[in-house]
């Protein structure tokens, strides 16, 4: 969990603060599959450091910066062509394609034991902290309606409105910003 950045799947990959926790996905990810290779390719020779090298294909100094792209499709359950090419390399097709399968079945299972849970109990005691509720999640503004300081401005120059005078306000405010950008052709605030 990041206090200094708005949290997505892109975010929590490139996060500092998860760097530990991704090299602890990686070396779990690698000795399982090494393993596994030793068991049903005998006669292969690879060692554990070309094999993390196929895998995580940024730890190659020459693709530092696919880290962000390899790690956001295995969490996606996807794997670069790459990988599975230069595994054909080394391996035969059938025990490539049960690689590749058990590639992403750990590292998923990894990110959520090294990644995830940590960062969801962090949260839960945060939320503990704060005193948010399941009550207090459940009660949000969609995103797509006028902003709270709108909310709070509409029922402040209208004073308290009834639950039907409020959803027309906010429809007409709904109406007339997508009216405007139909119109003006551009995004423009919300205001009315």
């Amino acid at each position: 969990m990041c206090l200094h950045d708005d949290e997505d799947i892109w975010h929590i990959i490139i996060c500092p603060g998860h760097e530990d926790g991704f090299q602890q996905v990686e070396l779990e990810v690698t000795s399982k599959i090494m393993k596994f290779i030793k068991k049903s390719a005998s006669s292969t020779k690879i060692i554990q450091g070309q094999l993390e090298y196929i895998i995580f294909e940024y730890k190659d100094k020459a693709f530092p910066l696919l880290k962000e792209r390899n790690c956001i499709k295995l969490t996606r359950g996807l794997i670069s062509d790459t990988i599975i090419t230069k595994l054909q390399r080394i391996l035969s097709r059938k025990v490539t394609n049960k690689v590749v399968s058990r590639i992403i079945k750990h590292f998923h299972n990894a990110f959520r034991k090294y990644i995830w849970n940590p960062r969801c109990s962090k949260l839960n005691i945060l939320e503990a902290k704060l005193g948010i509720t399941k009550k207090d999640k459940m009660n949000t503004v969609r995103s797509h309606s006028c902003s709270i300081s709108q909310q709070f401005d509409i029922q402040q120059t209208h004073g308290i409105l009834d639950k039907s005078e409020f959803l027309h306000e906010t429809m007409t405010c709904c109406r007339n910003y997508i009216h405007s950008l139909l119109t003006k052709g551009s995004s423009q605030s919300w205001k009315t």
